[in-house]
């Protein structure tokens, strides 16, 4: 298992970006926390201003992947390490 961890410092810019492995890689899970500004946090008896999402718009080819990361959010990607074919 592979894990990948995206963090977008921008208060307002997602941005694309795309990795290549040394092998194939299957994508599994992905999980991203944001909120509107990087200062953004939770309090007890509030609503909370910082939420958490399953990741689903990942591309994954062979040993290529490709995702947008929003605008002030962590994003944690898990991939499973696929054997090269010969």
């Amino acid at each position: 298992m592979l894990t990948l961890n995206i963090i977008n410092t921008s208060d307002n810019e997602e941005e694309a970006v795309t990795i290549f492995f040394d092998s194939p890689v299957e994508f599994v899970t992905g999980e991203e926390l944001t909120g509107e500004t990087l200062c953004a946090f939770n309090e007890f008896g509030k609503p909370e201003t910082v939420t958490t999402k399953k990741i689903q718009d990942v591309y994954c080819q062979d040993d290529q992947i490709s995702v947008t990361s929003k605008a002030a959010s962590i994003s944690v990607y898990q991939f499973k390490v696929k054997e090269r074919k010969v």
